[in-house]
């Protein structure tokens, strides 16, 4: 059935499907053109969210890793009786 005379589109309120999306804007976009010179067009851009940065992660290099290993290595070795001849 049609929308009946002089009643207004709803607004609802729009979910992305992208969480990092924050909105979408209309942008004026000026560009050389080789055959029409400079053109300037409307351009809808989508709008991300801030990106928030873990100021505890740190940076696991690989010598941290090794030495981590060789340091499980010794006491693995110390726990264990050397075998006898």
């Amino acid at each position: 059935m049609a929308r009946p005379k002089g009643a207004k589109n709803k607004k609802t309120n729009h979910v992305f499907k992208d969480p990092q999306v924050e909105e979408i804007v209309e942008v004026e976009v000026e560009f050389m053109c080789p055959k029409r010179g400079l053109v300037k067009q409307k351009v809808k851009m989508k709008k991300l969210k801030a990106v928030t940065h873990d100021p505890h992660r740190k940076f696991v290099g690989a010598s941290d890793i090794i030495d981590d290993l060789e340091a499980k290595e010794d006491e693995i070795s110390s726990l264990e009786p050397e075998p006898e001849d």
